[in-house]
C-alpha cells in the first residue's frame, strides 16, 4: 500500500545521550506500533544523572506507554521528543520500551 516504506523509515531514535552511554541495541515494530531501546552506561558515578533525547514519531504513537528499567521520563508530545534520565549512574544496561496505549 501507499506509504509503507516511509511510515517504516519514520521510526524513533535516540538523537543525544550522555558521555559514556552506548546503544547496545534498538528494535521498532511498526505494526505492532513498539519501540525497545536498550544502552549500557560505562560510567560509574552515584551523583551523576545521564540523560537521552528520544525522538518518538506521533504518526505511530498517537497515545504512548513508557516503561523504564530505571529512571523517568518525560514526553513532549508536541515536539515529539522524549527525555530519559537516570540518576545515579552506575555501569551496566538500561532498557526503555515504548508501546502505543489501548484504547
Amino acid at each position: 500500500g501507499r506509504g509503507r516504506g516511509l511510515a517504516a523509515a519514520i521510526r524513533p531514535y535516540p538523537y543525544q545521550y550522555s558521555s559514556g552511554l552506548q546503544v547496545e541495541s534498538q528494535k521498532f515494530d511498526p505494526i505492532n506500533e513498539t519501540y525497545m531501546l536498550v544502552i549500557m552506561d560505562g560510567i560509574n558515578c552515584k551523583d551523576c544523572v545521564s540523560t537521552t533525547l528520544i525522538f518518538i514519531p506521533g504518526c505511530h504513537f498517537r497515545d504512548p506507554k513508557f516503561t523504564v528499567s530505571s529512571g523517568s521520563v518525560v514526553y513532549d508530545h508536541s515536539s515529539q521528543n522524549l527525555k530519559w534520565q537516570i540518576q545515579g549512574r552506575s555501569m551496566g544496561f538500561y532498557r526503555l520500551d515504548i508501546s502505543e496505549a489501548l484504547q
